[in-house]
């Protein structure tokens, strides 16, 4: 099975998410390029880390930087959730993405599935998406399905509505993901 990517590496300065499969070829400042599947196979992305801003973005894709993520190193997710927002802006998002943190540590009784949360921002400021690492679908679908269970985010909290109705934050969508492949030049 490919790796994950390592969404923590120093010399990386930009991520881009491309609708589909990239091309083979490998540009100079590309450092990696994972390939995903949705769990329900009708869907394509890769997310490309670049060691330089100086990329060729084009229509399919959206540049973005990493601002803030967490994550538990000892273990490995098995699905990751892309979610998708739209913004009013920079601070904007960057004060939306300080709340979803102020939730997560607020909650006494987290979801035992949830693994990472790596936060990105286009370079417009406009789009949020989050790279979310889960033990499997099936976790994250629960989450989800059923947001009152225990070990779920309890969205009645302050901190839950607060990130559930700031003004200016439109959420996308999500969808779950399988690495297909990945290669990295380390």
């Amino acid at each position: 099975m490919p790796n994950l990517p390592d969404l923590s590496r120093p010399d990386a300065v930009l991520a881009v998410v491309r609708s589909g499969h990239a091309e083979t070829s490998w540009p100079e400042g590309l450092l990696s390029r994972s390939h995903f599947v949705s769990t329900d196979d009708d869907t394509r992305i890769t997310y490309e880390q670049w060691a330089t801003e100086n990329v060729d973005v084009g229509p399919d894709a959206i540049a973005y930087r990493l601002v803030r993520s967490e994550a538990d190193p000892a273990r490995i997710p098995g699905c990751i959730v892309f979610i998708d927002l739209e913004t009013d802006g920079a601070e904007t998002a960057s004060a939306w993405i300080d709340s979803v943190f102020d939730a997560l540590h607020g909650d006494e009784d987290p979801h035992p599935g949830g693994i990472s949360a790596y936060f990105h921002l286009s370079l417009d400021g406009k789009r949020v998406l989050n790279y979310a690492g889960w033990t499997d679908a099936e976790a994250h679908r629960k989450a989800v399905e059923d947001p009152g269970a225990p070990g779920v985010a309890r969205i009645e909290t302050p901190e839950w509505h607060k990130v559930l109705n700031t003004p200016g934050v439109r959420p996308l969508g999500f969808k779950r993901y399988r690495l297909h492949r990945s290669v990295d030049v380390g």
